[in-house]
């Protein structure tokens, strides 16, 4: 039979255990948190780092873009100890759909393997970005999306984009050649970016882009037509207004 002394003992023991074991974990989560915060400071404004005990971290502050948040999520879980994430991270807004399409289309121009081979339309709603549109096989389609992603106000990106096959390169070099080697485009070709971008899908070819006269637009599709292994031009090009019309 366990004596009134003894049973004291062993309450006060296991007392003990549960302290030290309460202090053990709050270190290891203070821990945590020191591991966790300088990873993401760099990518967070007003960052919070809560760890529970269980190895769960939950972030909070506010990221640029939708890039910098699944960036900061991806290093938190990376780090000694993260089980798991709770995410209360708020992407910023952009001033307005319209700037951010802008700001969006000027990445897009920019980006390196961007030619006028390839053509990408931009429409945003509530700070969500939808591409559509061509590209070429190797231009490295996944990387322009993620180079979207990290615009500022950009709160996630889908991609509508379709890839033009590789077999394609020799017509439209033919037609590059004879659209902007004719007396008419030779200046226009220096124009960042140039005016008519040239889509090749097998024989039929769409032209997009701005022209300066209805002349210029059925020139262009003339010559297109005239390339050797083109069999149909799809003439979507615009004709520029001059400013203040």
């Amino acid at each position: 039979m366990t004596t009134r002394p003894a049973r004291i003992r062993s309450i006060v023991a296991l007392s003990v255990l549960a302290i030290v074991g309460a202090a053990v974990h709050a270190s290891a989560q203070t821990d945590l948190q020191a591991q966790v915060t300088p990873v993401l400071e760099p990518l967070v404004e007003d960052l919070a780092v809560e760890v529970a005990a269980d190895g769960v971290v939950t972030l909070g502050g506010s990221v640029p873009s939708v890039w910098a948040k699944d960036r900061a999520i991806r290093r938190a879980i990376d780090v000694d100890g993260v089980d798991s994430i709770v995410s209360e991270l708020t992407i910023m807004r952009a001033e307005s759909d319209a700037a951010l399409a802008d700001a969006v289309a000027d990445r897009i121009r920019g980006y390196v393997h961007y030619s006028i081979f390839d053509n990408v339309d931009v429409h945003v709603k509530d700070g969500f970005v939808t591409l559509v549109g061509h590209v070429r096989e190797g231009v490295g389609q996944r990387d322009l999306t993620e180079t979207v992603a990290q615009v500022h106000g950009t709160q996630g990106v889908a991609d509508r984009i379709e890839a033009l096959p590789a077999g394609d390169d020799r017509v439209r070099a033919r037609i590059a050649r004879l659209i902007y080697r004719h007396p008419q485009f030779q200046k226009s070709l220096f124009r960042r970016p140039p005016p008519i971008r040239i889509i090749v899908h097998q024989a039929d070819v769409t032209l997009v882009g701005e022209v300066g006269s209805k002349l210029e637009k059925v020139l262009a599709s003339h010559l297109a037509l005239g390339a050797f292994g083109v069999l149909n031009v799809r003439n979507q090009l615009r004709i520029e207004t001059a400013s203040g019309d």
